[in-house]
């Protein structure tokens, strides 16, 4: 760790990453502010959680339209009721409740049928080539992925000017080698 290019895109790196951890009330202290002056309009950088529930049932009210019970983990409070339109599970007909119960363990079903076409053989499944996603994976457009280029392009900057400066510093030395002789 004595090459002063790694320790400063280690410095660079953990700069970044706590940079992006800075609240509304942290800025306004570090820039002189006070209590008195601060105000805390609008939501800060992370926000508060929204409520955390849990799916308990689904009703099906017609081919295109089912209605979901959450119940409220946190903060503890009534059951939420939503009406969802061609929801891609509930409303396909080639799903049935069989299917729902694996997806969805403890949630209870109501007025939905698994009943299916004797017509229907069931398909092969065709495997996908393509890469999985990663959970926790930065978006596009998110500012996670705009600071990970930053501090990239930084690093290789620096690599580079440093490797750059290294091969300046040997040329010089195999000139007066080459003289003495």
């Amino acid at each position: 760790m004595k090459n002063p290019a790694c320790l400063l895109l280690l410095f660079l790196l953990f700069a970044g990453i706590s940079a992006s951890a800075q609240t509304k009330r942290i800025a306004h202290k570090s820039h002189s502010g006070s209590d008195i002056t601060f105000t805390n309009a609008g939501p800060d950088e992370f926000g508060d959680p929204g409520p955390m529930t849990r799916l308990d049932s689904v009703f099906r009210i017609n081919d295109s339209t089912v209605v979901t019970v959450s119940a409220m983990i946190w903060p503890p409070g009534p059951n939420q009721r939503d009406t969802m339109v061609r929801h891609p599970y509930f409303n396909d007909p080639k799903i049935g409740v069989d299917s729902l119960r694996k997806i969805y363990p403890k949630v209870v079903f109501v007025g939905f049928d698994n009943k299916q076409n004797p017509g229907d053989k069931p398909k092969k499944v065709k495997r996908n080539s393509a890469s999985p996603v990663f959970p926790g994976a930065a978006e596009p457009g998110s500012g996670n992925t705009l600071l990970i280029l930053l501090v990239s392009s930084l690093a290789v900057a620096i690599v580079f000017f440093t490797w750059k400066k290294q091969i300046q510093n040997l040329v010089p030395v195999k000139n007066k080698i080459n003289r003495k002789k």
